[in-house]
């Protein structure tokens, strides 16, 4: 559906900005979002540890970097957050804004092992490497 089709509170809708052509997908036959993440969130690199996890905080969980919008006001993104594999969405790692203040922007997620990974900071122009137990 997108960018024809946009979901709001779980449902498909038709954009009016981008009108539906005949040949064009029905937006109420698109395919449910799996997760959802508030506008301007940008999550731009993900990356999923399965069941081979010993971390039992990765263990079959998606990681994605939410950079953040470019209007800090709105206050969206600025952390990392897992999606297990119902697509409940919470918190993983977070700090990256304080007080207003931008002080990173996760980029990507970058796993090495099924218990450790990388996570790219475009802002502190930094690399983490963080790992479990």
């Amino acid at each position: 559906g997108w960018p024809h089709c946009y979901y709001s509170r779980g449902k498909a809708k038709a954009d009016p900005g981008f009108p539906l052509k005949p040949q064009r997908a029905d937006c109420t036959v698109s395919p449910d979002a799996f997760a959802f993440f508030g506008a301007h969130s940008s999550p731009l690199g993900l990356d999923y540890f399965g069941v081979d996890s010993s971390e039992p905080l990765l263990k079959s969980q998606f990681l994605v970097a939410l950079h953040g919008a470019s209007k800090k006001g709105l206050d969206r993104g600025y952390r990392v957050v897992r999606v297990s594999n119902n697509g409940m969405v919470e918190d993983f790692i977070t700090g990256f804004k304080q007080d207003g203040i931008a002080r990173g922007r996760p980029c990507d997620i970058f796993k090495l092992s099924e218990n450790s990974f990388l996570v790219s900071d475009d802002n502190a122009g930094v690399i983490y490497y963080v790992r479990g137990k």
